[in-house]
């Protein structure tokens, strides 16, 4: 790993995803209100429409260079590996979930672009790009567990020891819970499983800075 590679994914995995969760909790919670309607959250982030599209888009370039991160990061793991295959898959399933993410933020945008004109189907966009559970969780679930698993069997590990141990096992976790929160939708383990991958990023981003490699 190059020294201006190794820069790019250590500071953006341990900055970018703290960066995108405050915009992300300041617009839905700050903005729109922090209600459990999604009707409600809509108008209000509507009724800032200029502002809450910046945000949004920042958030959702923020998530798109983390996502790139994880992948350049995961392929290094395959390269750095006797066995490449999780590295790879992991890095394919990330590309997959990261452009699924871009589409929803996307959507989120368009939503707020036609609320003035037509609220039913804004709502509708919001809801299905934002709200609903489905199989990209699962994609970016199955992506944690075997990054987890690949982090492990590279060669030039994450140091300290301290640091391995959390992304391995840390990923894993929240791997799971995040499979099991497209079935269970609980507010919780959502929020469990937010705030676990953003602890996981930033300590990944920190090994990466700290390693020699």
């Amino acid at each position: 790993m190059n020294i201006s590679q190794k820069t790019f994914i250590g500071w953006s995995l341990a900055i970018l995803p703290i960066l995108a969760s405050v915009l992300w909790f300041y617009v839905f919670a700050g903005i729109g209100g922090g209600s459990d309607d999604p009707s409600t959250i809509l108008g209000n982030v509507a009724d800032s429409v200029l502002l809450s599209k910046i945000l949004i888009s920042i958030a959702a370039l923020s998530i798109a260079l983390v996502i790139v991160s994880y992948v350049m990061f995961s392929r290094g793991l395959a390269a750095d590996s006797d066995n490449p295959f999780l590295g790879n898959f992991t890095a394919l399933l990330l590309i997959i979930s990261g452009a699924i993410n871009l589409v929803n933020a996307n959507n989120f945008s368009a939503s707020l672009s036609m609320y003035d004109s037509n609220a039913a189907q804004a709502l509708n966009m919001f809801v299905l790009g934002n709200l609903e559970f489905g199989a990209n969780d699962i994609l970016f679930g199955v992506a944690l567990i075997t990054l987890g698993k690949a982090v492990r069997e590279v060669k030039n590990k994450l140091g300290p020891a301290i640091i391995l141990n959390i992304v391995s096992f840390g990923a894993l976790i929240i791997g799971v819970i995040n499979i099991v929160n497209v079935f269970a939708t609980n507010d919780i383990l959502g929020m469990v499983s937010w705030l676990g991958w953003v602890l996981v990023s930033v300590l990944i981003g920190i090994g990466v800075i700290r390693s020699k490699s």
